[in-house]
This record gives C-alpha cells, sequence and structure tokens, in this order.
C-alpha cells in the first residue's frame, strides 16, 4: 500500500500536530466551540485545556523543528524508514501491492505484517515494547523466513541517491 507519513512522522517529530484553523468571525467561533465539544466526549481531556484551532499560538505549535532529524532517535528512525522505503522499492516480494498477500496480527508487545505471494515471502516485525525480545521466543502463526533485518539501532546501509 502507498506509505502516508505526516507531519514528520519519518523522524518521530517532538513537534504536536494540532488541529487549526483560520476562520474569520462567526465561523471561527463555532470552529472553536466544536471542537470543545468534541473533546468534551473523552474523559481524559476533562482536566486538560483544548487547544483553540483559531489561536496563533496552536498554530505556532505545530511548526516542526527541522535540526531535530539530524540527531540521536530521530536520525535513527529517519534511517529506519528510508530503509523500509527503500525496501519497498527495491525487493521484488514487496511489488505486488495487493492486500490478498498480506496478513498481520500481534504476539503480545510485537506487531507483525507478512506478505506472501509467488515473488516471495517477507515478514516485518515491530517490537512496541521495552524489553528485547527473541525471535524464537515468539509464538508466530507461521515460522519466520530466512530474512534480511534492519534494525533502528542498526540501519541499513544508505543507497546512493
Amino acid at each position: 500500500m502507498t506509505p502516508l507519513l505526516f507531519q514528520g512522522q519519518e523522524w518521530a517529530a517532538s513537534t504536536p500536530f494540532p488541529f487549526f484553523s483560520n476562520h474569520a468571525g462567526e465561523l471561527g467561533q463555532l470552529v472553536t466551540e466544536g471542537r470543545k465539544k468534541e473533546f468534551s466526549y473523552f474523559s481524559d481531556f476533562a482536566q486538560l485545556a483544548v487547544p483553540d484551532p483559531q489561536a496563533r499560538s496552536t498554530f505556532e505549535s505545530a511548526k516542526l523543528d527541522w535540526t531535530e532529524k539530524e540527531d540521536g532517535e530521530h536520525a535513527r528512525t529517519l534511517d529506519l524508514y528510508r530503509a523500509l522505503l527503500a525496501l519497498r522499492r527495491d525487493d521484488p516480494a514487496l511489488h505486488p501491492h495487493s492486500r490478498q498477500s498480506l496478513s498481520a496480527g500481534s504476539e503480545g508487545e510485537v506487531l507483525w505484517v507478512r506478505q506472501c505471494n509467488p515473488a516471495g515471502e517477507r515478514l516485518l516485525l515491530w517490537n512496541v515494547g521495552e524489553a528485547a525480545v527473541r525471535l524464537g521466543g515468539l509464538r508466530l502463526p507461521h515460522p519466520p523466513p530466512p530474512a534480511w533485518c534492519c534494525t533502528p539501532s542498526r540501519p541499513a546501509p544508505r543507497r546512493a541517491r
């Protein structure tokens, strides 16, 4: 499927992305009130202020810090996205973009996506937890294929552009 990356997601931007708008007069007031009403249905926001979509400060808070992508976890996350996009572009097993060849699930805190078609089989494992996970310790519904591995701590080499 087409990868959708939004507002610095490819480098795990620390900047929030609140809804903001710039409507004049009554429409602006209605948008502000509508946003407050929408958030009133969520108990987690009972004690929090809902950012006013019409406030300049709400817009300003969403501006990305583009220097983040050069260092630390942000740079490692960007390298991971680049490696995954290169795999998607270059690996023939990932070219038939059909939902029929995809399956997905989870095992504990490990999410998995499997693509299996005549061109090959690929398995993406993503540990969203804090603890390390042994591949052999996972109870997956299918055996893992022999794989090339890329992790944030060991990103794939960058390809020439």
